[in-house]
């Protein structure tokens, strides 16, 4: 893996060259505020957050990662390129660009009764047809708000137990409580 060049990005658009040794501070501007220029160790302490593993991807292989900060703090673990993260919600905006692409290439519809599509685990539909709009919007009427993870050490779900509830899952049963389209409330268990 070769690391991406390193250097400004400008407010032009350009790259400077990062002086031989030096790690590059990215500019970041907050709405109307003055930009300013931070690099991933700062932000880390200016944030608390212990660390974090940045990766570049590009046709769909890893070309760079690198880890930052502490997997464990107390014991000095450093993160790398090995830590393991528990993915949590950020999987949602990558999950959705996926449904996307298959809505693009005319594989799924965003309008379509999601049971259409679903072999397993399908959700009551009493209070109305749930689609892909409405997982993605969170108007599916859906219960479960967000997922505690798991241990390491623990036995994992399948994702049929984890959207009935049974165990090793550790939640309740993924339900409607609402019509579809009735209202927007978060679900962490719609579009995951």
């Amino acid at each position: 893996m070769h690391p991406p060049s390193r250097g400004l990005v400008c407010p032009d658009g350009g790259r400077k060259p990062a002086p031989c040794g030096e790690q590059p501070h990215a500019l970041v501007q907050f709405n109307d505020q003055p930009a300013m220029r931070f690099n991933i160790e700062e932000r880390l302490k200016a944030l608390d957050i212990p660390g974090i593993t940045v990766a570049v991807i590009r046709n769909y292989k890893v070309e760079w990662a690198k880890g930052y900060g502490w997997a464990d703090k107390e014991a000095k673990r450093p993160v790398t390129n090995e830590t393991l993260f528990q993915a949590a919600s950020i999987s949602k905006s990558l999950n959705g660009i996926a449904i996307m692409k298959l809505v693009q290439d005319g594989k799924l519809k965003l309008d379509e009764d999601i049971n259409t599509y679903l072999k397993t685990w399908r959700p009551d539909s009493s209070k109305g047809s749930i689609t892909l709009a409405h997982l993605l919007s969170h108007t599916a009427g859906l219960t479960i708000h967000g997922f505690p993870g798991y241990e390491t050490t623990d036995k994992l779900p399948t994702t049929e137990e984890i959207l009935t509830g049974q165990k090793p899952a550790n939640t309740n049963k993924v339900k409607p409580f609402a019509a579809p389209g009735e209202k927007m409330q978060y679900s962490g268990g719609a579009p995951q």
